[in-house]
Formats: structure tokens, sequence, C-alpha cells
């Protein structure tokens, strides 16, 4: 078996190993033990046609563009419009970690709001609008085109800077972990979240559980609620929403 195929089915085995493992925890054996801020709890739709639509799609989504990225990244490193640093500084990382987090949010907040004009909307997100109460599966559950298109954010920084591999590493583990918990359909966070002056500006599992289940165009930010603040795209039911969520009543 060549590296390169390795490369690729490694990180797609984990992936998909990682969501459905996650999957299992929240509505499978361990649902019981979340059931108390399920998010959506009156759904009633087809739970399995909706779980086999995101397992293909997600399987679709992680082979074509984990396969066009590891063959990328690899002729940019090539052709040395890419670096690594193996060893980099502790404060470079964590800068580098922090560059990611808001410069992502801001790109991802852009082309989200891109995909949701009509036509790629219509051939492209909705695949993944396709689940109107999320999953873990969910996560990955994209158009190839949405998925590369994404990723490409990580490619861009690489040949914009010399880039830690340990930062790397840091931003796919929580790319990846975060993605799952937006997707969970439970919200695990305290009931002052979005009164908190500080915390609010934070995605919580319900922000973007809402922008799947209402039929407005709102809450577009996948780290931070800056720039759908700054452009007043919140959902207008988003402390009502999270109020109901994080009540102490159990559902069976």
């Amino acid at each position: 078996m060549s590296a390169n195929l390795i490369y690729i089915i490694q990180p797609i085995a984990a992936l998909l190993i990682f969501v459905m493992l996650a999957h299992l925890v929240f509505f499978g054996p361990g649902r019981r033990l979340f059931s108390i801020r399920l998010i959506q709890r009156n759904y009633h739709g087809n739970n399995r046609r909706q779980l086999v639509h995101d397992l293909a799609l997600t399987l679709l989504n992680l082979i074509v563009v984990i396969t066009l990225t590891t063959l990328l990244f690899q002729w940019l490193f090539q052709v040395s419009l890419v670096t690594v640093i193996d060893s980099p500084s502790i404060a470079v990382t964590l800068g580098q970690f922090v560059l990611y987090f808001f410069a992502f949010d801001l790109y991802y907040y852009v082309w989200h709001r891109v995909l949701h004009t009509p036509f790629l909307y219509k051939h492209v997100h909705s695949h993944h609008h396709a689940s109107t109460r999320p999953t873990p599966l969910t996560s990955y559950a994209v158009h190839p085109v949405e998925g590369f298109v994404s990723f490409l954010f990580t490619l861009l920084l690489f040949i914009v800077m010399d880039m830690s591999l340990m930062a790397l590493i840091a931003m796919n583990a929580y790319s990846v972990i975060h993605s799952v918990i937006l997707h969970s359909g439970h919200d695990l966070f305290p009931k002052w979240w979005y009164r908190n002056g500080l915390s609010k500006y934070y995605v919580t599992p319900l922000y973007h559980d809402l922008h799947h289940s209402e039929p407005e165009s709102a809450n577009f930010g996948i780290h931070t609620t800056i720039w759908d603040r700054v452009f007043g795209t919140v959902s207008t039911s988003l402390q009502t929403s999270f109020s109901r969520v994080t009540s102490t009543t159990r559902t069976a």
C-alpha cells in the first residue's frame, strides 16, 4: 500500500469512527444521560433516513476532500510554497492557533453566507441542511465542494506563513471536536451563557442547531457569534430557545 493511500485512508477512518462513536454517545446507549439537554425535544422526523443520508454524504465528502487536499499539500510542499516548523516555540504555536481561530471564523462566516445564495444553496449547501435535526453524523455531511473550500483556508495559511506542526494538529483536533459538539443535538452549556458579556460570543450547539431548524437565514458563525452580531444575523429566538433547552425538564 502506497504512503499516499495510507495518509488518505487513516484520517477518513479516524473521522468516521469518531463521529459514529459520538452519535452513539448522544443518540445511542448514552442518550438518557444527556436527554435533559436535548435541543429538538419534539422532533418526529425519519431518523433512519437521516442517518443513512449523513453517513453516505460524510463518506463521499471525506474521500474527495482528504484525497484532494493531501495531494495538493504534497505538491505545495514539493515546490517549496509551504514550510512546516517542526520544533516551534510555545508562543508561536499558541499564536498561530489563535490566528486560525479568529481568521477562520471570519472566512467561514463569509463562505457560509455565500453558500446561502440561491444557486449554491440549491446545488451545494442544501445537502447539509437536509438534516433539520443535526446529530454528530451531520458534522461532515456536506457536499465535497463545500468541504474543499472550507479546508482551503488551512492551505492558504501554510502558503502565507511558515506553520507550526503542533498548531496544525491543534487546529485539526479542535475543528473536529467543535464540529461534532455543534452538531450533537444537545446543548451542555450553562444557563447564564448568553447573558454573560464574554461567553455569549462563543458558539454553542443550540446556536448552530437553530441554523438548521429555523427557516430564517441566521446564525452563520462557526467559532464565535461576533460576525453574526456585527451583520445582524443572530436568530431572534436564540435566548428564549436557550432558556428552554437549559431548563431542568428531562425527556424520555
